[in-house]
C-alpha cells in the first residue's frame, strides 16, 4: 500500500492542479470575452463604416424648385431627383416665384406647363441672376407632344411629357445631372483671405485683401472707393501652390464702405486651367465639410454688398 504521506502529496497535487487549471480557465475564459467584445465592437464599427461608405455622396448643398399645381409631379420628381443627391421644394404661387428665383440658388428647375403664367416665369427667367443658366425642365400639358411645345424658343428645355414615366424621368435627370454639377461649380464661392495686388488704368499700385473668390470674380476689402467700370489689374497666388494669377478686370460694384466686387479674367489659358481645377478641389472639400449651400443674402442697410458678391460671375 501506498504510504499516507505520499496519497497526502498526491491530494494535494491533485488539488493544486485542478485549482490551477480553474484559475486558467477563468482567465482564458475572460480574454475570450474580452476578445468577443473586441470583436464584436470592431465588427460594429466596420458595419457603421460599410453602411457610411455606401450612403450617397454628399449633397452640395444642391436643390430643385418644382413648380407645378399637379401633385403627382411633385410625387413623382422628388425621390428621382432625391436619387442624384438633390432636395427638392415646391411652389406653386405666382407670387412667389420670382422672389425666390431671385433670391436662392436652384440646381434645377422645374415647370408645368399647365400652369396657366408658366410662360411668364420662363420669360423672366433670365433677368433671374443667380439662375439664369440653371438646368431647366419643363413638363408638357396633357395635349402638348415634343420641341414643339416650345413657342417661347427657350433653349437648352427638357421636355417631360404626360403621363410621367419614372424610367423616362430618371434618364432625363441623370443626363442632366453633370450640368447642374458644372453651373454649381461656377456659381461656387469660396470665402478666403487672400492679398491681392491691383492696380488702376492710373498707374496706383494698391494692397487689398479678397473676401471670396470665384472662376471669374472677387469681393475685396479695400481702403480707397472704385468707380463702376473701371479697369484693373490684378495680381494673387494660390496658398499652397505654386500658381500666381495675373488678370484683368473691371469693378462691377462698390459699396462705397470699404468693399468692392471685381469680375476678372486670367492673361494665361493654363493658369486660369490650374486656377479653376484648385477652386473646384475646394468646392468639393468644402462639400465634404457641409459648408456650400444656395442662400443669397438680400440687401439691407450696411449689407448691400452680400448680394452682389454672391452675383460676381
Amino acid at each position: 500500500m501506498m504510504p499516507l504521506e505520499s496519497l497526502a502529496g498526491i491530494g494535494i497535487f491533485t488539488v493544486g492542479a485542478a485549482a490551477g487549471s480553474l484559475i486558467t480557465w477563468i482567465r482564458f475564459t475572460s480574454v475570450i470575452g474580452k476578445c468577443r467584445q473586441e470583436v464584436a465592437e470592431s465588427g460594429k464599427a466596420l458595419q457603421a463604416a460599410l453602411v457610411q461608405a455606401s450612403e450617397p455622396h454628399s449633397r452640395l448643398g444642391m436643390k430643385a424648385l418644382v413648380l407645378s399645381n399637379d401633385s403627382e409631379v411633385f410625387r413623382l420628381l422628388s425621390p428621382l431627383f432625391n436619387e442624384i443627391n438633390l432636395d427638392v421644394e415646391k411652389c406653386s404661387i405666382e407670387s412667389a416665384v420670382i422672389e425666390r428665383l431671385s433670391s436662392e440658388k436652384f440646381d434645377a428647375l422645374v415647370v408645368d406647363l399647365d400652369l396657366p403664367w408658366a410662360g411668364t416665369i420662363l420669360l423672366a427667367l433670365g433677368d433671374t441672376r443667380p439662375n439664369a443658366n440653371v438646368p431647366l425642365f419643363a413638363v408638357l400639358g396633357a395635349n402638348q407632344h415634343g420641341n414643339e411645345c416650345n413657342p417661347l424658343g427657350i433653349s437648352g428645355v427638357t421636355f417631360i411629357e404626360r403621363p410621367l414615366e419614372t424610367s423616362k424621368v430618371r434618364e432625363s435627370l441623370r443626363n442632366a445631372y453633370g450640368r447642374m454639377i458644372r453651373e454649381r461649380q461656377a456659381y461656387f464661392r469660396l470665402a478666403i483671405k487672400l492679398p491681392v495686388s491691383i492696380r488702376r488704368s492710373t498707374g496706383n499700385l494698391l494692397q487689398c485683401t479678397t473676401i471670396n473668390l470665384s472662376q471669374n470674380g472677387m469681393a475685396i476689402q479695400t481702403s480707397v472707393p472704385f468707380s463702376i467700370g473701371e479697369p484693373l489689374y490684378l495680381l494673387f497666388a494660390i496658398p499652397n501652390t505654386d500658381i500666381s494669377v495675373c488678370a484683368e478686370g473691371a469693378v462691377i460694384w462698390d459699396d462705397k464702405h470699404g468693399k468692392t466686387g471685381v469680375r476678372f479674367e486670367c492673361t494665361t489659358a493654363s493658369v486660369k486651367t490650374r486656377f479653376i481645377d484648385w477652386l473646384h478641389d475646394q468646392f468639393f472639400i468644402q462639400d465634404a465639410a457641409g459648408q456650400t449651400n444656395g442662400k443669397i443674402t438680400r440687401p439691407s442697410d450696411g449689407v448691400a454688398f452680400q448680394s452682389e458678391i454672391a452675383y460676381v460671375q
